[in-house]
């Protein structure tokens, strides 16, 4: 699927609002690849929605009723994790037919896209907070060194942002240009 031109316009931007904005449409992407998993997890039947989530005055919106469940799911992820793992063990050494084999492989992959919701929700979090520091760094002239200078040294978790959009060839080339590829990669070596 060809990416929207999305693409952060570097050229005559101050370089704060450049790296700004790189940040929240990253953040944006990881978002949006949430809520995609939970959609992907609605239509398998692993979760069933009756009538509204939400009442209309909690959410103006189809995203906000879909980051609303999202929040839920990443909440319950520990009873979800415990109950699988009782099962598991339950069934271990058996002889599993089809149907109960099938409901076991359901599971269990309902249970990954929980865990990789909860990942993308968190690295999101931490974007909208990097975007924010990124946006006080008004004498710097490189995105690349605002990137390396708000970087936390004891909090590796804006190196492993960086790192997964790199090293995520598919995630790269959907959602980011070559240019701004080029920034997180500077960014990330030392």
């Amino acid at each position: 699927m060809p990416k929207e031109d999305s693409s952060v316009d570097l050229q005559g931007l101050p370089a704060w609002i450049a790296c700004e904005d790189l940040l929240v449409k990253m953040r944006e992407e990881l978002l949006s690849r949430a809520i995609s998993l939970l959609h992907k997890e609605i239509d398998a039947g692993h979760i069933n929605l009756e009538g509204s989530v939400l009442s209309s005055s909690e959410a103006s919106s189809n995203l906000e009723e879909s980051l609303y469940l999202i929040n839920n799911l990443i909440d319950d992820s520990g009873r979800l994790q415990e109950e699988y793992s009782k099962y598991a063990e339950s069934q271990k050494g058996k002889k599993l037919d089809d149907k109960t084999a099938k409901r076991f492989e359901d599971l269990k992959s309902f249970i990954l896209s929980v865990q990789e919701m909860s990942l993308l929700m968190d690295y999101a979090r931490e974007l909208r907070l990097w975007a924010d520091d990124a946006s006080k760094q008004i004498k710097s002239n490189e995105p690349s060194e605002i990137l390396k200078s708000t970087m936390n040294a004891q909090d590796n978790k804006r190196l492993e942002i960086l790192s997964f959009f790199i090293k995520d060839k598919r995630l790269a080339e959907e959602s980011l240009t070559e240019e701004e590829l080029s920034i997180l990669r500077e960014a990330s070596s030392n």
